[in-house]
């Protein structure tokens, strides 16, 4: 048995669920579905000269597009990142995302013994600059 083809909505629901990565009816998910298929088909008259106020309206909805990924985190361009450098941590750490919490032992992540002078020489060689 043939599988049925998929709408262009349900296409652009799938498509937007799995960029934003977020559960089919989550209301970010048909938001930008229904933003994505409006663009198509304002590009749509546009592109066949149905509409004079087509090409405004395809600057307007991309824009909203760029603001509802860049809402997600998913902006184009550079990220930014803070990177710390630790020479060992014991304790206990919960995850500010998920809640995890990561227990760790004295002596599994930290050094067995302090380095040497040399190791800390190259140590510091190897390390980028503070600020990233």
């Amino acid at each position: 048995m043939a599988r049925r083809k998929l709408t262009v909505v349900e296409q652009a629901i799938k498509d937007a669920s799995a960029e934003l990565g977020l559960p089919k009816d989550h209301w970010d998910v048909e938001r930008l579905a229904t933003l994505q298929v409006m663009l198509k088909a304002a590009r749509h008259k546009w592109e066949n000269g149905q509409s004079s106020s087509a090409a405004s309206d395809m600057v307007t909805l991309m824009e909203e597009i760029t603001k509802l990924r860049a809402a997600a985190g998913l902006a184009s361009g550079p990220r930014e990142m803070d990177i710390t450098f630790v020479e060992g941590v014991t304790g206990v750490y919960k995850c500010t995302e998920c809640g995890h919490e990561n227990r760790l032992e004295e002596g599994k992540y930290t050094p067995a013994s302090p380095p040497q002078l040399a190791d800390r020489n190259r140590l510091r060689e190897l390390r980028p600059p503070k600020t990233l």
